[in-house]
C-alpha cells in the first residue's frame, strides 16, 4: 500500500514543488524562464503522468501527438507569441521535421523575450544546421551553447542540461564528420536521458559508429526507430544508414 501511495501521489507532489520553485525563480530572474520551462517540458512534466507512456510518446516521432500532450503547459507560457513557437520548433527539429521547425521559428515574435530565449534558439538552430544546413556552423553553435551559464537549478537538472549540451556538441560533430574521442558514448548517454531528442542523438551515434566501421553498434543505435513520415529528414537518414550498415557488413563477410 505504501508503494502504491508513493507511486500515485509522489508525481503530483513533485510537480507542485517544481511549480513553486519555478514561480520563485522566474520572479527573481525572468531571463531563466524559458530554459527552466524547457527543462520542465522535457523532464519534469512526465512526473505528473505515467512516465513510461510519456517516454514512449516522445520517442514515437509523432510531433502532433507530442504538442497535444504539451498543450496544457504551452497555453500557460510567458510571452506566448515568442516562446510557444520556439518550443513547437524544438519538438519539430528534434524529430527531423525541418520545414515545420523553420516555419515555427518564423512565427516567433522578435520582442523582449526573443533575446531571453537565446538558449532555446541555439538548440533549434544547431539541430537545423546539423540536419540540413551549414554543419560547420552547427559545430560553432554547439560550442557557444555549451559555454552558456547553467540556470540556477538543482544538481539533478544541471546534470540533465549538461548532458543535453554535451550531446548537442557531439551530434553537431557527428554530422560534420569531425567526431572526437568519446562522442559515441556521449550520444548514447544523451539519447537515454533525453527522450525528446532520443532519435536525433541515436542517428548521430550511428553515424559515428559507421565512420568507425562498427556496423553492429550502428544497427543497435537505430534499432526500433519509428516509421518516419516524409516530412521528417530522419526517413532519408534511416534509409541511408541502413545502406551504409549493409555495405560494411557485406565487406566484413566477404
Amino acid at each position: 500500500m505504501f508503494r502504491l501511495l508513493i507511486g500515485t501521489y509522489l508525481p503530483f507532489v513533485l510537480s507542485a514543488l517544481w511549480a513553486a520553485i519555478v514561480l520563485r525563480l522566474i520572479a527573481r530572474e525572468p531571463r531563466y524562464a524559458l530554459p527552466v520551462l524547457v527543462v520542465a517540458l522535457i523532464w519534469i512534466v512526465p512526473l505528473a503522468i505515467a512516465r513510461i507512456r510519456q517516454r514512449r510518446l516522445l520517442m514515437r516521432g509523432n510531433v502532433p501527438e507530442v504538442l497535444e500532450a504539451w498543450a496544457p503547459v504551452l497555453q500557460t507560457t510567458p510571452y506566448p507569441e515568442t516562446i510557444q513557437p520556439l518550443l513547437v520548433a524544438t519538438a519539430y527539429a528534434a524529430n527531423g521535421w525541418i520545414e515545420q521547425a523553420r516555419e515555427a521559428v518564423r512565427r516567433a515574435k522578435k520582442g523582449e523575450a526573443w533575446s531571453a530565449a537565446d538558449e532555446q534558439r541555439r538548440i533549434v538552430d544547431t539541430l537545423l544546421e546539423a540536419f540540413d544546413g551549414d554543419r560547420e556552423r552547427a559545430v560553432r553553435l554547439a560550442i557557444e551553447f555549451d559555454k552558456l551559464p547553467l540556470p540556477p537549478v538543482g544538481v539533478f537538472l544541471r546534470r540533465r542540461i549538461s548532458a543535453l549540451r554535451a550531446g548537442l556538441g557531439a551530434l553537431a560533430r557527428a554530422f560534420a564528420r569531425t567526431p572526437e574521442p568519446g562522442d559515441r558514448r556521449l550520444l548514447i548517454a544523451a539519447a537515454k536521458s533525453s527522450p525528446l531528442f532520443h532519435w536525433a542523438f541515436s542517428y548521430a551515434a550511428a553515424i559515428v559508429a559507421i565512420d568507425d566501421g562498427d556496423a553492429k553498434a550502428a544497427r543497435r543505435a537505430i534499432a526500433g526507430a519509428p516509421a518516419w513520415p516524409t516530412a521528417s529528414v530522419f526517413r532519408a537518414f534511416h534509409q541511408e544508414l541502413e545502406q551504409q550498415i549493409a555495405r560494411i557488413e557485406a565487406i566484413r563477410s566477404a
